[in-house]
Protein backbone atom coordinates (compact mmCIF):
# COMPACT_ATOMS: atom_id res chain seq x y z
CA UNK A 1 0.00 0.00 0.00
CA UNK A 2 2.77 2.35 1.14
CA UNK A 3 4.43 1.47 -2.15
CA UNK A 4 1.64 2.74 -4.15
CA UNK A 5 1.17 6.00 -2.31
CA UNK A 6 4.88 6.48 -2.91
CA UNK A 7 5.03 5.94 -6.50
CA UNK A 8 1.90 8.09 -6.63
CA UNK A 9 3.40 11.19 -5.01
CA UNK A 10 6.40 10.94 -7.66
CA UNK A 11 4.21 12.58 -10.24
CA UNK A 12 3.10 15.73 -7.81
CA UNK A 13 6.14 17.19 -7.67
CA UNK A 14 6.68 18.67 -11.19
CA UNK A 15 6.81 22.44 -10.76
CA UNK A 16 9.84 24.95 -10.41
CA UNK A 17 10.97 26.34 -7.85
CA UNK A 18 9.08 29.25 -7.56
CA UNK A 19 6.36 27.07 -6.04
CA UNK A 20 8.17 26.36 -3.39
CA UNK A 21 9.63 29.54 -2.85
CA UNK A 22 5.80 31.09 -2.97
CA UNK A 23 4.68 28.48 -0.13
CA UNK A 24 7.85 29.38 2.10
CA UNK A 25 6.64 33.52 1.53
CA UNK A 26 3.32 32.72 2.42
CA UNK A 27 3.10 30.57 5.40
CA UNK A 28 2.39 32.58 7.99
CA UNK A 29 -0.34 34.03 6.79
CA UNK A 30 -1.53 30.53 5.56
CA UNK A 31 -0.94 29.47 9.27
CA UNK A 32 -2.83 32.09 11.00
CA UNK A 33 -5.43 31.35 8.43
CA UNK A 34 -5.90 27.68 9.30
CA UNK A 35 -5.19 28.43 12.97
CA UNK A 36 -8.51 31.06 12.98
CA UNK A 37 -10.63 28.81 10.57
CA UNK A 38 -10.67 25.67 12.33
CA UNK A 39 -11.00 27.41 15.77
CA UNK A 40 -14.13 28.54 15.02
CA UNK A 41 -15.58 25.25 14.13
CA UNK A 42 -18.45 24.60 16.09
CA UNK A 43 -17.00 20.61 16.67
CA UNK A 44 -13.10 21.85 16.81
CA UNK A 45 -13.17 20.26 20.78
CA UNK A 46 -14.86 17.13 19.59
CA UNK A 47 -12.39 16.81 16.99
CA UNK A 48 -9.73 17.27 18.66
CA UNK A 49 -10.60 14.48 21.47
CA UNK A 50 -10.68 16.78 24.26
CA UNK A 51 -7.11 18.45 23.65
CA UNK A 52 -6.24 22.15 24.31
CA UNK A 53 -6.04 24.52 20.94
CA UNK A 54 -2.74 24.67 21.69
CA UNK A 55 -1.91 21.02 20.49
CA UNK A 56 -3.91 21.57 17.27
CA UNK A 57 -1.75 24.83 17.06
CA UNK A 58 1.65 23.37 17.57
CA UNK A 59 0.40 20.68 14.98
CA UNK A 60 -0.15 23.05 12.68
CA UNK A 61 3.01 24.75 13.29
CA UNK A 62 4.90 21.62 12.50
CA UNK A 63 3.13 20.70 9.64
CA UNK A 64 3.74 23.88 7.96
CA UNK A 65 7.37 23.40 8.40
CA UNK A 66 7.44 20.04 7.39
CA UNK A 67 5.42 20.77 4.23
CA UNK A 68 7.62 23.59 3.23
CA UNK A 69 10.62 20.61 3.41
CA UNK A 70 8.68 18.17 1.56
CA UNK A 71 7.56 21.09 -1.30
CA UNK A 72 11.20 22.64 -1.83
CA UNK A 73 13.31 19.44 -1.83
CA UNK A 74 10.42 17.46 -3.59
CA UNK A 75 10.30 14.38 -0.82
CA UNK A 76 7.41 12.11 -1.62
CA UNK A 77 8.19 9.01 -0.16
CA UNK A 78 9.14 11.66 3.52
CA UNK A 79 5.64 12.37 2.67
CA UNK A 80 3.90 9.67 2.59
CA UNK A 81 6.31 7.68 5.16
CA UNK A 82 5.68 10.42 7.44
CA UNK A 83 2.06 10.92 7.26
CA UNK A 84 0.91 7.24 9.07
CA UNK A 85 2.90 8.32 12.47
CA UNK A 86 1.26 11.77 12.66
CA UNK A 87 -2.13 10.22 12.24
CA UNK A 88 -1.20 7.58 14.75
CA UNK A 89 0.43 10.08 16.86
CA UNK A 90 -2.18 12.47 17.26
CA UNK A 91 -4.99 9.96 17.33
CA UNK A 92 -3.32 8.08 20.07
CA UNK A 93 -4.21 11.04 21.97
CA UNK A 94 -7.62 10.99 21.14
CA UNK A 95 -7.55 13.49 18.22
CA UNK A 96 -10.59 12.48 15.55
CA UNK A 97 -9.31 11.12 12.34
CA UNK A 98 -12.03 13.39 10.42
CA UNK A 99 -10.16 16.43 11.95
CA UNK A 100 -7.29 15.67 9.11
CA UNK A 101 -9.45 16.29 6.72
CA UNK A 102 -10.63 19.43 7.43
CA UNK A 103 -7.50 21.00 8.46
CA UNK A 104 -6.37 19.25 4.74
CA UNK A 105 -9.22 21.17 3.70
CA UNK A 106 -8.22 24.31 5.27
CA UNK A 107 -4.38 24.46 4.09
CA UNK A 108 -6.33 24.48 0.85
CA UNK A 109 -8.26 27.15 1.27
CA UNK A 110 -5.33 28.89 2.95
CA UNK A 111 -3.30 28.17 -0.71
CA UNK A 112 -6.34 29.75 -2.73
CA UNK A 113 -6.24 32.75 -0.63
CA UNK A 114 -2.74 33.83 -0.03
CA UNK A 115 -0.48 31.76 -2.91
CA UNK A 116 0.07 33.82 -6.38
CA UNK A 117 -2.30 32.18 -8.64
CA UNK A 118 0.17 31.07 -10.70
CA UNK A 119 1.48 28.59 -8.34
CA UNK A 120 -1.53 27.54 -6.88
CA UNK A 121 -2.03 24.29 -9.13
CA UNK A 122 0.60 22.14 -7.68
CA UNK A 123 0.28 22.79 -4.69
CA UNK A 124 -3.31 22.38 -4.35
CA UNK A 125 -2.10 19.04 -6.39
CA UNK A 126 -0.47 17.95 -3.35
CA UNK A 127 -2.91 18.57 -0.61
CA UNK A 128 -5.70 17.02 -2.28
CA UNK A 129 -3.74 13.88 -3.09
CA UNK A 130 -3.57 13.81 0.84
CA UNK A 131 -6.75 13.85 1.46
CA UNK A 132 -6.96 11.26 -0.82
CA UNK A 133 -4.79 9.26 1.02
CA UNK A 134 -7.35 9.58 4.24
CA UNK A 135 -8.54 5.92 4.38
CA UNK A 136 -5.26 4.65 3.58
CA UNK A 137 -3.71 6.67 6.56
CA UNK A 138 -5.76 5.50 8.64
CA UNK A 139 -4.96 1.51 8.44
CA UNK A 140 -1.27 2.31 8.18
CA UNK A 141 -1.69 4.54 11.18
CA UNK A 142 -2.99 1.22 12.88
CA UNK A 143 -0.21 -1.12 12.12
CA UNK A 144 1.60 -1.89 14.99
CA UNK A 145 5.45 -1.35 14.28
CA UNK A 146 8.91 -2.07 16.42
CA UNK A 147 11.56 0.53 16.26
CA UNK A 148 14.24 -0.24 13.70
CA UNK A 149 16.52 1.54 15.89
CA UNK A 150 16.08 -0.61 19.18
CA UNK A 151 19.82 -1.85 19.34
CA UNK A 152 18.98 -4.29 22.14
CA UNK A 153 16.34 -7.20 21.01
CA UNK A 154 16.46 -9.10 24.72
CA UNK A 155 13.70 -6.77 26.62
CA UNK A 156 14.99 -8.40 30.64
CA UNK A 157 13.41 -7.58 33.64
CA UNK A 158 15.75 -4.75 34.45
CA UNK A 159 14.23 -2.74 31.33
CA UNK A 160 10.58 -3.12 33.19
CA UNK A 161 12.23 -1.49 36.55
CA UNK A 162 14.10 1.28 34.38
CA UNK A 163 11.07 2.14 32.49
CA UNK A 164 8.56 2.28 35.51
CA UNK A 165 11.49 4.35 37.50
CA UNK A 166 11.38 6.73 34.91
CA UNK A 167 7.46 7.26 34.84
CA UNK A 168 7.69 7.65 38.53
CA UNK A 169 10.31 9.73 38.28
CA UNK A 170 13.06 8.06 40.52
CA UNK A 171 16.34 8.83 40.14
CA UNK A 172 17.65 7.32 43.20
CA UNK A 173 16.82 3.51 41.92
CA UNK A 174 17.82 4.00 38.38
CA UNK A 175 21.14 5.44 39.55
CA UNK A 176 21.01 2.32 41.42
CA UNK A 177 20.77 -0.31 38.95
CA UNK A 178 22.93 1.40 36.52
CA UNK A 179 25.90 1.70 39.23
CA UNK A 180 25.49 -1.93 40.19
CA UNK A 181 25.87 -2.71 36.35
CA UNK A 182 28.69 -0.90 36.13
CA UNK A 183 30.62 -2.14 39.52
CA UNK A 184 29.60 -5.88 37.92
CA UNK A 185 31.99 -5.14 35.04
CA UNK A 186 29.49 -3.85 32.12
CA UNK A 187 31.14 -1.24 30.44
CA UNK A 188 29.84 2.06 29.78
CA UNK A 189 29.13 2.33 26.50
CA UNK A 190 26.81 -1.14 26.77
CA UNK A 191 25.20 0.33 29.77
CA UNK A 192 23.91 3.28 27.41
CA UNK A 193 23.38 1.22 24.22
CA UNK A 194 21.88 -2.08 25.79
CA UNK A 195 19.86 -0.53 28.21
CA UNK A 196 19.68 3.38 28.54
CA UNK A 197 18.99 4.11 24.82
CA UNK A 198 16.39 1.05 24.20
CA UNK A 199 14.39 2.48 27.00
CA UNK A 200 14.31 6.17 25.31
CA UNK A 201 12.72 4.82 22.50
CA UNK A 202 10.39 2.39 24.73
CA UNK A 203 9.87 5.68 26.15
CA UNK A 204 8.71 7.62 22.89
CA UNK A 205 6.95 4.47 21.58
CA UNK A 206 4.42 4.86 24.59
CA UNK A 207 4.16 8.52 24.39
CA UNK A 208 3.11 7.66 20.40
CA UNK A 209 0.51 5.38 21.26
CA UNK A 210 -0.66 7.44 23.76
CA UNK A 211 0.17 4.85 26.56
CA UNK A 212 1.70 8.33 28.41
CA UNK A 213 1.32 12.09 28.65
CA UNK A 214 3.99 14.25 27.32
CA UNK A 215 4.83 15.38 31.25
CA UNK A 216 5.69 11.60 31.67
CA UNK A 217 7.72 12.02 28.59
CA UNK A 218 9.61 15.03 29.47
CA UNK A 219 10.22 13.71 33.05
CA UNK A 220 11.81 10.47 32.01
CA UNK A 221 13.93 12.76 29.78
CA UNK A 222 15.10 14.52 32.18
CA UNK A 223 15.82 11.70 34.71
CA UNK A 224 17.98 9.97 32.09
CA UNK A 225 19.38 13.00 31.62
CA UNK A 226 20.54 13.34 35.38
CA UNK A 227 21.74 9.92 34.81
CA UNK A 228 24.09 10.38 32.18
CA UNK A 229 25.79 13.88 34.00
CA UNK A 230 25.87 11.85 37.25
CA UNK A 231 27.60 8.78 35.64
CA UNK A 232 29.67 11.17 33.31
CA UNK A 233 32.54 11.96 35.86
CA UNK A 234 33.81 8.46 37.02
CA UNK A 235 32.90 6.23 33.94
CA UNK A 236 33.44 9.06 30.95
CA UNK A 237 35.72 11.26 31.38
CA UNK A 238 38.74 9.44 29.64
CA UNK A 239 42.03 10.96 28.40
CA UNK A 240 41.90 12.74 25.19
CA UNK A 241 43.76 10.56 22.69
CA UNK A 242 42.04 12.23 19.64
CA UNK A 243 41.40 15.21 17.82
CA UNK A 244 38.33 17.82 18.33
CA UNK A 245 34.79 17.02 17.38
CA UNK A 246 31.50 18.71 18.14
CA UNK A 247 28.04 16.68 19.22
CA UNK A 248 25.03 18.64 18.57
CA UNK A 249 20.81 18.27 18.54
CA UNK A 250 19.86 19.37 15.74
CA UNK A 251 18.82 23.43 15.04
CA UNK A 252 14.87 23.74 16.65
CA UNK A 253 15.39 20.11 17.79
CA UNK A 254 14.47 19.49 21.55
CA UNK A 255 15.61 15.93 21.89
CA UNK A 256 18.92 15.86 22.76
CA UNK A 257 19.82 12.26 24.68
CA UNK A 258 20.59 10.23 21.53
CA UNK A 259 22.93 12.95 20.85
CA UNK A 260 24.14 13.47 24.74
CA UNK A 261 24.59 9.45 24.25
CA UNK A 262 27.12 9.25 21.12
CA UNK A 263 28.93 12.13 22.22
CA UNK A 264 29.88 10.21 25.67
CA UNK A 265 30.41 7.29 23.94
CA UNK A 266 32.37 9.12 21.67
CA UNK A 267 34.75 10.82 24.42
CA UNK A 268 35.07 7.63 26.40
CA UNK A 269 36.50 6.53 22.87
CA UNK A 270 39.14 9.55 23.33
CA UNK A 271 37.64 12.27 21.69
CA UNK A 272 37.80 15.85 22.34
CA UNK A 273 33.87 16.28 22.36
CA UNK A 274 32.57 19.87 22.02
CA UNK A 275 28.33 18.84 23.21
CA UNK A 276 25.99 21.51 22.50
CA UNK A 277 22.88 20.18 23.66
CA UNK A 278 19.56 21.38 22.01
CA UNK A 279 18.45 23.85 20.11
CA UNK A 280 21.85 25.58 19.41
CA UNK A 281 21.26 28.41 16.61
CA UNK A 282 22.44 27.39 12.86
CA UNK A 283 24.62 30.51 13.24
CA UNK A 284 26.44 30.12 16.36
CA UNK A 285 27.11 26.45 15.12
CA UNK A 286 28.70 27.27 12.43
CA UNK A 287 30.73 30.06 14.14
CA UNK A 288 32.07 27.64 16.87
CA UNK A 289 32.97 25.22 13.80
CA UNK A 290 34.88 27.84 11.97
CA UNK A 291 36.60 28.88 15.20
CA UNK A 292 37.55 24.95 16.38
CA UNK A 293 37.80 23.28 13.00
CA UNK A 294 36.95 20.07 14.51
CA UNK A 295 38.01 16.89 12.61
CA UNK A 296 33.81 16.60 12.46
CA UNK A 297 31.27 17.49 13.43
CA UNK A 298 28.09 15.02 14.38
CA UNK A 299 24.15 16.40 14.19
CA UNK A 300 20.65 14.56 15.85
CA UNK A 301 17.55 15.10 13.77
CA UNK A 302 14.35 13.33 15.25
CA UNK A 303 11.76 15.56 13.98
CA UNK A 304 11.88 15.11 9.86
CA UNK A 305 10.04 18.53 9.79
CA UNK A 306 13.70 20.27 11.13
CA UNK A 307 15.13 18.39 7.55
CA UNK A 308 15.26 21.92 5.69
CA UNK A 309 16.98 23.72 8.39
CA UNK A 310 19.35 19.86 8.71
CA UNK A 311 20.05 20.74 5.00
CA UNK A 312 20.84 24.13 5.55
CA UNK A 313 23.58 23.79 8.40
CA UNK A 314 25.35 21.40 6.75
CA UNK A 315 25.65 23.21 3.55
CA UNK A 316 27.32 26.23 5.74
CA UNK A 317 29.48 24.07 7.32
CA UNK A 318 30.45 22.59 3.72
CA UNK A 319 31.22 26.15 2.55
CA UNK A 320 33.41 27.15 5.71
CA UNK A 321 36.55 28.36 4.18
CA UNK A 322 38.74 25.65 6.53
CA UNK A 323 42.14 24.67 6.39
CA UNK A 324 41.12 20.85 6.88
CA UNK A 325 38.32 18.79 5.87
CA UNK A 326 35.56 18.70 8.01
CA UNK A 327 32.98 15.56 7.97
CA UNK A 328 30.08 15.10 9.15
CA UNK A 329 27.59 12.40 10.33
CA UNK A 330 23.69 13.09 10.95
CA UNK A 331 21.77 10.59 12.48
CA UNK A 332 18.40 10.45 14.56
CA UNK A 333 14.61 8.72 14.16
CA UNK A 334 14.00 11.20 11.19
CA UNK A 335 17.67 10.60 8.65
CA UNK A 336 17.31 7.25 9.36
CA UNK A 337 14.14 6.10 8.21
CA UNK A 338 13.99 8.29 4.60
CA UNK A 339 17.15 7.19 2.35
CA UNK A 340 15.66 10.52 0.46
CA UNK A 341 16.36 12.33 2.90
CA UNK A 342 19.79 11.19 3.43
CA UNK A 343 20.20 11.67 -0.23
CA UNK A 344 19.36 15.25 -0.38
CA UNK A 345 21.61 15.42 3.22
CA UNK A 346 25.47 16.17 1.85
CA UNK A 347 26.51 14.55 5.08
CA UNK A 348 29.44 11.85 5.05
CA UNK A 349 27.83 9.19 6.79
CA UNK A 350 24.79 8.35 8.39
CA UNK A 351 25.11 5.82 11.24
CA UNK A 352 22.36 4.42 13.26
CA UNK A 353 23.44 4.22 16.16
CA UNK A 354 26.33 5.45 18.69
CA UNK A 355 28.28 2.03 18.24
CA UNK A 356 28.46 2.90 14.30
CA UNK A 357 29.19 6.33 15.24
CA UNK A 358 32.40 5.29 17.25
CA UNK A 359 33.74 3.22 14.75
CA UNK A 360 33.03 5.73 11.88
CA UNK A 361 34.81 7.90 13.88
CA UNK A 362 38.08 6.37 14.27
CA UNK A 363 38.46 5.73 10.86
CA UNK A 364 38.01 9.24 10.26
CA UNK A 365 40.69 9.87 13.03
CA UNK A 366 43.05 7.36 11.13
CA UNK A 367 42.18 9.61 7.86
CA UNK A 368 42.81 13.01 8.89
CA UNK A 369 45.94 11.49 11.04
CA UNK A 370 47.57 10.69 7.61
CA UNK A 371 46.19 13.49 6.49
CA UNK A 372 48.12 16.21 8.88
CA UNK A 373 51.01 14.53 9.04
Amino acid sequence: MIEKMILESKKLFYYDDIVADEYEKSGEKMLEYVNKSMKEKANILTLLGGNPISLMEENHRNHLQFMSTVIKHKQGDLLVNTLPWVYKTYSSKGVEFPYFLYELSEWIKAIQDHVAPDCQKPLIDIYTNMISWHDKLIILSQETTENANQTNDEWTEDHEKIIKFLLLGDFKNIMYICSEKLKSGLPITKLYLDFIQPVMYKVGQLWQDGSITVAHEHLATSIIAQVIASLYPDYVLNDLTKGVAIMSAGINEYHQIGARIVADVLEHDGWDIRYLGANIPSDQLIELVGEVEPVFVGISITMSYHADKLVETVNLIRNLDSNKPIKIMVGGLAINNSVELQKLVDADAFPKNAEESVELARNWWKEYSNYVE
